[in-house]
């Protein structure tokens, strides 16, 4: 995304003129957050060349061709990716008008696309949790309404 696209003058809704009214034009507001995933474009996948030194040699060698048949699978039944929290916050620059601002949580990446439903959505809650203390940080009111979008692959797990 971009400087220009990040920040966006908008005439905002009427119900975020309405919660920037009722609070007195004072607040940077957050009405929508977004829990996403993203592709992970430089996946370490170090983790499936390990040698096992520590174990018996039937055991090491199960093991390493579990690994290779994993990394064999890449890209076909699996992948790599990233979990984020976005949010969208409108700064109130007079009783109409707004600075648009998107805010994005560090991400969780390296996460395996084929992870039970329950981890994935677990990482998102955390994700989810740690830009809403940004959020807090910089002092943005998050309504009690506030939408928080979840990408599909999250709704298995609720």
């Amino acid at each position: 995304m971009s400087i220009d696209e990040q920040f966006v003058m908008v005439d905002g809704s009427p119900a975020l003129r309405k919660l920037a009214r009722e609070t007195g034009y004072r607040y940077a507001l957050c009405p929508r957050i977004h829990v996403l995933t993203i592709p992970d474009r430089y996946p370490d996948l170090s983790f499936l060349e390990q040698s096992y030194d520590d174990v018996t040699i039937d055991d090491r060698q199960r093991y390493q061709a579990e690994d290779r048949a994993r990394r064999e699978s890449f890209g076909t039944s699996w992948t790599m990716m990233g979990i984020r929290a976005v949010a969208t916050v409108y700064v109130p620059l007079g009783p109409g008008a707004f600075q648009r601002l998107v805010i994005p949580s560090m991400g969780c990446f390296g996460v395996e696309s084929d992870s039970g439903p329950a981890y994935l959505r677990q990482v998102g809650e955390e994700e989810l949790a740690n830009l809403r203390d940004v959020l807090a940080m910089l002092r943005v009111h998050e309504p009690v309404d506030q939408v928080v979008e979840w990408d599909v692959i999250f709704q298995q797990a609720v």
